[in-house]
């Protein structure tokens, strides 16, 4: 069945056989109808409305939601959404929307800051395990006298910056 978002036939079966209800509010889908209550009728969703057409993600970008979600969130951002009133009004948080917006949420970040943090602790992890004696740098000048980790970024950087010189 050809759909207006291009939406190719392989994936919207495996949409349509994952999400049995709305991804973000539970209610499940019934058969669609003009004189039920349209909340219950499923519609196509974009998680991030600006990928819409990225082939690459669409199997995790495409999804189901009730007609009233949908409606709700139309361009919104995802994360912007999920604290406007009609989803506070609903309980609609990030712990209960369903497991493929939760992966939408870790796997997509779209803050600037989220993109940092994320660089920043790969970055830490690929020092770490670099065979350069880094690793016991970065531990011994990043735990204190309980034994926790409080390294900075700034420790990183030293570290970084006296292994390469």
């Amino acid at each position: 069945m050809k759909e207006p978002w291009n939406i190719p036939e392989a994936v919207q079966i495996v949409v349509r056989a994952r999400d049995r209800s709305c991804i973000y509010c539970g209610v499940k889908f019934t058969k669609r109808s003009v004189e039920g209550d349209r909340r219950r009728n499923a519609t196509w969703e974009h998680i991030n409305n600006a990928r819409w057409d990225d082939t690459s993600i669409m199997k995790t970008n495409v999804a189901l939601c009730c007609h009233s979600c949908n409606s709700s969130k139309g361009a919104k951002l995802l994360r912007e959404w999920l604290t406007s009133p009609y989803c506070t009004d609903r309980e609609i948080t990030q712990k209960t929307v369903a497991s493929i917006v939760k992966s939408f949420l870790r796997h997509f970040p779209t803050s600037a800051d989220e993109r940092k943090k994320i660089f920043h602790t790969r970055r830490v992890f690929a020092l770490v395990e670099r065979p350069s004696g880094l690793a016991e740098r970065v531990r011994a000048q990043g735990v204190d006298s309980m034994g926790r980790a409080v390294f900075s970024w700034q420790t990183v950087d030293a570290c970084t910056h006296s292994s390469i010189g």
